[in-house]
C-alpha cells in the first residue's frame, strides 16, 4: 500500500532538510521521520531512521545518555510492533541498562523500560520473566506516583493477564479490579481502557462459573 501523497511529500522534505543540518539539530528531524514511518506501519524504514538518530546520539553524547536510551527504547517499540520479540528485548534491555546507570532505579524512565521489557516477554509468552519485570515496573511506579497513574493500572492489567494464562483466575480478577478502579477514577467510565478492564473481569467470572 502506497503512502498518502501529503505524507510522502512531507517525508521527502524532511529527508532533504536533514542533509543541511548539524548533527545535533538533525536528531529531532530523524526522530520525526522515524515516527511518521512508525505511524504508517513502515517499520523497517522507521528502524532505519531511528538507528541514524541513535548513531548520531552516541557520537555526540556517548553511550550513557538519556537520548541514546530513548532511541534504543523507540527501536525496541518498533520491533515489538513487528512481533520481532528477540530484537525488541535486546533494545529495551540496552535502554534499561543505560537508564539505571544514569537515572537510577527509582525513575519514571527506568520504570518505562522495565514495563516495556515485561510487555515484550509477555508477547513472547515467557510469563515468568514478564511477571517479574511487570512487578518491578509496578514497584517503581507506586513509589513515584502512588496508585494515581494509568501506568500503574497497565502494570496491574499485565499481571492479571499473566495470572489468567496460569488459570489463577482469582488473582487475575483481583489485579484487573485494581486496574479498573484506577482507570475509572482517572479516565472515567466511558474510557475504552476502563471498559476493557471491566469486560475482562466479567469474562473471567463467567469462565470460573462454567
Amino acid at each position: 500500500m502506497r503512502l498518502n501523497k501529503n505524507i510522502t511529500e512531507r517525508l521527502n522534505l524532511l529527508k532533504e532538510i536533514v542533509n543541511f543540518l548539524s548533527d545535533e539539530k538533525s536528531l529531532s528531524t530523524y526522530l520525526k521521520i522515524a515516527n511518521i514511518y512508525t505511524e504508517e506501519c513502515r517499520y523497517n524504514s522507521a528502524i532505519k531512521f531511528y538507528k541514524k538518530g541513535l548513531q548520531i546520539s552516541k557520537r555526540l553524547f556517548g553511550i550513557n545518555n538519556v537520548e541514546v536510551a530513548k532511541f534504543y527504547n523507540d527501536i525496541g517499540n518498533v520491533f515489538l510492533l513487528k512481533k520481532d520479540f528477540e530484537n525488541s528485548i535486546k533494545n529495551f534491555q540496552k535502554s534499561l541498562t543505560i537508564r539505571i546507570k544514569i537515572l537510577g532505579e527509582i525513575h519514571q524512565d527506568t520504570a518505562v523500560s522495565y514495563y516495556n521489557l515485561g510487555v515484550a516477554f509477555l508477547k513472547k509468552e515467557d510469563y515468568i520473566k514478564a511477571f517479574e519485570l511487570n512487578n518491578k515496573a509496578l514497584e517503581i511506579y507506586l513509589k513515584i506516583c502512588g496508585d494515581s497513574s494509568t501506568s500503574v493500572a497497565k502494570c496491574y492489567a499485565n499481571i492479571a493477564a499473566i495470572c489468567e494464562v496460569a488459570d489463577e483466575y482469582k488473582l487475575a480478577i483481583k489485579n484487573y479490579k485494581k486496574a479498573y478502579k484506577i482507570s475509572k477514577k482517572l479516565l472515567g467510565n466511558k474510557n475504552p481502557m476502563t471498559n476493557f478492564y471491566f469486560n475482562k473481569i466479567s469474562d473471567i467470572c463467567k469462565t470460573m462459573q462454567s
